[in-house]
């Protein structure tokens, strides 16, 4: 089958690529493939590996910035640690999101480097050579660490903070050792003929430098100096390890891309509607091979799982912590204000932010598709408009997520508002998009999305300035009076009781919703963000 065969001059080949190595879970996330898809969008590895060293350059530059400006950090000649700069607000914010963020991105690009490895590994290398399996999940679980540094911050008892820095130290220093030794494979792999390491030499140098670095972990040497040479030291080791994943990355890893595409259509739903889209083969001059994809609907389901399991598993712990009492709903902001539901809540809940990101992203993408709906100008300005207002809720739901109500009351509960009430205004943008550009029948999913938000707005009633509105414009004729009664609004504005169910409602209207419009929708596997290479790429 040319299908599943590289391009190549002369006899076709099957591809030697093996399966990556998956964490227990990740069939659901990143599954290994063999097909040929057409790119929408794509950015190189070496690309990516840019992206990741600039959030965390930029990250730990503007959290020593903001420390220094709020008077919490020394000034020059004098330098903290970067751990120091994320304790105070708003650096612990900014860190806590931009430290989820390229941790995602850097796993996918160990995903990649798994796949770079299996295309220039020397098949005599020998067999007391760590395998690239082994290889990828040493960066996975240091990556998975590095990824919790932000949530658990270095200060136990600062109320910015609220973290432990026992555990923030071990998760940092675990990560900074597995791969910088993961790093030291990637330039010693013996490799096959024209994939050899350029400038092997100069890595060596930097990565025996990093290594030299490490020595500012041992109990001896923190005893012996003070703060600024052990930070200038960590400054310097951040910055090395960033150099050489940049610069390997940019000699070896330039076939392969994080690609946004649009594969074959095969599902029956798809056949029912008859929008079956043509197939990407090896054949075609724009297609490329997929390593590894993660679908629409694989995005969303993993988002909103991770989201309710932080919340039941932050809830579990604030009542037998007597937080929260047993058998009653309580307020979701209540639940993530104690440790370690704190650490929990802002590593969970950014990370389902960043995820349900790429969902609505993807999910333009298949609205956005000629084969499901043709759109005219103000059709294309419409879904446009819908996909802004997704990427804002999502946007609000991480700042949520990053401060809890004891560190910024005002500034969580705003953000809990616009994620709320965009959601509220993506859904209804959403449903008016659907009708228009698809003059879809009112079915069974049409009619679940109409019900969703209905719910969705109702539950708005819970905040004081609706039912403030309510109050003064609606309980007092006889048939507002009876709506109000139904929403347990008093004629003064007040609740009739706590009026934390409205929001678990809003909640469960939200993941009702995607549902229906992402796990349900007949052409959401077909759209996936994936590693990909060129179709007549050699190795792969």
């Amino acid at each position: 089958n040319n299908q599943h065969r590289i391009l190549q001059r002369g006899p076709a080949v099957e591809p030697c690529i093996s399966p990556p190595p998956l964490l227990p879970f990740s069939e659901l996330v990143m599954a290994p493939t063999t097909k040929y898809a057409t790119p929408l969008l794509a950015m190189g590895v070496p690309g990516l590996a840019w992206v990741v060293a600039s959030l965390m350059g930029g990250c730990i530059l503007t959290t020593y910035s903001l420390c220094i400006m709020e008077d919490k950090c020394p000034r020059l000649p004098k330098l903290p640690t970067i751990s120091d700069t994320w304790v105070p607000i708003p650096g612990n914010y900014v860190s806590r999101i931009v430290v989820s963020l390229a941790a995602l991105l850097l796993q996918a690009g160990n995903l990649a480097m798994y796949f770079m490895n299996e295309a220039r590994r020397s098949p005599s290398t020998s067999a007391s050579y760590p395998s690239n399996q082994f290889l990828a999940q040493m960066a996975y679980v240091a990556v998975f660490l590095f990824s919790w540094v932000g949530a658990i911050c270095d200060s136990s008892s600062n109320p910015t903070c609220e973290g432990q820095g026992t555990l923030h130290s071990a998760c940092a220093v675990t990560f900074f050792i597995i791969y910088n030794v993961y790093e030291v494979f990637l330039v010693e792999m013996p490799t096959k003929q024209g994939y050899e390491v350029r400038n092997r030499t100069s890595l060596r140098v930097m990565l025996g430098l990093s290594a030299l670095a490490k020595l500012r972990f041992l109990p001896a040497v923190q005893g012996h100096f003070d703060e600024t040479p052990l930070a200038i030291v960590e400054w310097g080791d951040v910055a090395l390890m960033m150099v050489v994943l940049v610069r390997f990355l940019s000699q070896h890893a330039t076939e392969l891309s994080l690609s946004l595409v649009r594969s074959s259509s095969s599902s029956e739903g798809e056949e029912e509607e008859g929008k079956v889209a043509k197939v990407a083969t090896v054949e075609d001059k724009s297609s490329v091979r997929v390593l590894s994809d993660m679908t629409t609907d694989r995005f969303a389901t993993v988002g909103a799982s991770l989201g309710l399991a932080t919340i039941v598993v932050s809830w579990a712990l604030a009542v037998h912590q007597g937080v929260v009492k047993s058998g009653e709903l309580p307020n979701i902001s209540d639940v993530f204000v104690h440790k370690p539901e704190n650490w929990i809540s802002r590593w969970g809940i950014v990370l389902t932010g960043s995820l349900m990101t790429a969902t609505t992203f993807l999910a333009y993408y298949v609205r956005a598709d000629p084969t499901v709906s043709t759109r005219g100008v103000l059709s294309k300005l419409l879904l446009a408009v819908v996909t802004l207002v997704g990427l804002a809720s999502n946007g609000a739901i991480m700042l949520f997520g990053a401060n809890n109500i004891g560190e910024s009351t005002k500034m969580h509960e705003v953000c809990g508002a616009v994620f709320f009430g965009g959601y509220s205004v993506y859904m209804l943008l959403y449903t008016v998009d659907e009708l228009v550009a698809s003059r879809a029948n009112v079915g069974f999913r049409f009619a679940g999305q109409v019900l969703a938000f209905v719910v969705s707005l109702v539950s708005k009633v819970r905040f004081p300035v609706v039912a403030s509105w309510l109050a003064k414009c609606l309980c007092s004729s006889h048939v507002g009076r009876i709506f109000c009664h139904f929403v347990g609004v008093n004629n003064d504005g007040t609740h009739a009781s706590d009026p934390y169910g409205y929001q678990w409602a809003d909640l469960g209207a939200i993941a009702g919703f995607l549902t229906l419009t992402v796990l349900l929708h007949p052409v959401a596997r077909r759209f996936s963000l994936a590693i990909t290479t060129p179709a007549s790429a050699l190795g792969y």
